[in-house]
């Protein structure tokens, strides 16, 4: 037993409420033996996610919703990389490592790819010019639209888009009725 000067209050149990929280990724495990899980930082620690000696948790190990079949678990886990964040519900701390609590991957969890995927994904293309064909219009309607556009400086494809989501929107379903 420790002595008077150096037992340590421990805090049991689950949080009182279960905080999202933004976890970047460290490691993966989907060993077909246990319970598929993550484990990594904690992006922003906070007071309110604490560990067993009650100071802020700095990492946490995070499974997917237990009503998911062990095969999902693993397919979700093992899309997940190192240095991704992923979104997560603090669950409890746990009881026996220091700086450490416990989560749940939020079901529709929202994957932010690293900094070297977000790059990946910012690199363009060869641009390629898309082009609109209008068929069983007058061409004197199609070259006054198009003169009327070009008076108010609006390209044809902006003007086409706008009218596409306002048609999308329902707002002339009182002109077809």
């Amino acid at each position: 037993m420790l002595s008077q000067e150096t037992e340590v209050s421990f805090r049991v149990g689950k949080y009182s409420d279960s905080l999202p929280v933004e976890v970047r990724v460290t490691f993966a495990a989907t060993d077909s033996k246990k319970r598929p899980y993550i484990e990594g930082a904690i992006v922003n620690p906070s007071e309110k996610i604490y560990d067993r000696l009650n100071n802020a948790a700095t990492s946490m190990r995070c499974y997917c919703n237990s009503d998911m079949s062990i095969e999902q678990q693993q397919e979700i886990i093992a899309s997940i990389e190192p240095g991704t964040i992923v979104r997560v519900l603090a669950q409890q701390p746990s009881t026996k490592y220091d700086n450490k609590a416990f989560g749940t991957l939020i079901r529709s969890f929202n994957i932010f790819k690293s900094e070297n995927k977000k790059l990946e994904l910012l690199k363009t293309g060869p641009t390629q010019k898309q082009t609109f064909t209008v068929s069983n219009m007058p061409s004197d309607l199609v070259e006054r639209m198009d003169a009327k556009l070009d008076d108010i400086d609006v390209k044809r494809t902006y003007f086409l888009k706008k009218l596409i989501n306002k048609f999308l929107a329902g707002d002339f379903d009182a002109d077809f009725v």
